[in-house]
């Protein structure tokens, strides 16, 4: 199946990354090398989607940083697929394994690559955080209050997860046998901007 995208044919670079800030387009700037190691050291994020009304709607996913990609795996039917069928502008939102040591979260704007990935770096691992691709129901994001960018997921700030959760061995099981029998897909993401923010402090942060 080919996850389509309003404007796949200008290719995985797009007009966005040169016209930063405009009008419907991602805030942020072209990814960075210390971009680039959050992203290769953290897997937990939040996959924001524009709904049919054109809110925002966020996922709570396992995001993985390969060859310059962000990908994740859902399944072939979910109400994620139908939204990026209709408007593959995403942001995903990484945050930090240990939030008492990296208070920073990552958003990153992209747009989803046509076609699916292969499974082969998602067949791998001992399920530490989420397992692979594994998402939660999705939840209304509020976004910050910062300038309108028309169709643009807007930027976000969702609470630190709690570190070191480890999924039982037998769901990490179920979703590599799910990707294997292609009822779920793995989906990919092309950054185009991306912007560090500070994570707000939860009730069991204190002290």
């Amino acid at each position: 199946m080919t996850i389509p995208t309003e404007d796949s044919a200008a290719g995985p670079n797009g007009d966005l990354s040169g016209r930063r800030g405009g009008e419907g387009q991602p805030p942020g700037g072209p990814l960075t090398d210390e971009h680039r190691r959050f992203l290769a050291a953290h897997a937990r994020g939040f996959l924001i989607v524009t709904g049919a009304d054109g809110g925002p709607i966020g996922y709570p996913m396992t995001v993985r940083w390969c060859e310059g990609t962000l990908e994740f795996n859902t399944y072939r039917r979910s109400a994620k697929v139908i939204h990026l069928r209709r408007d593959g502008r995403v942001c995903v939102v990484v945050v930090p394994r240990d939030r008492a040591a990296d208070r920073r979260v990552l958003s990153v704007w992209g747009r989803v690559q046509p076609g699916e990935g292969s499974i082969e770096h998602w067949m791998h691992g001992d399920g530490e955080d989420s397992a692979p691709g594994l998402s939660a129901p999705a939840r209304p994001l509020m976004p910050q209050a910062t300038p309108s960018h028309a169709a643009t997921p807007p930027v976000v700030t969702p609470q630190p997860a709690t570190p070191h959760v480890v999924t039982p061995p037998h769901v990490v099981a179920r979703v590599r046998e799910r990707l294997l029998d292609g009822r779920r897909i793995i989906i990919r993401v092309t950054p185009l901007t991306a912007l560090f923010m500070h994570a707000t402090e939860g009730p069991d942060d204190a002290g």
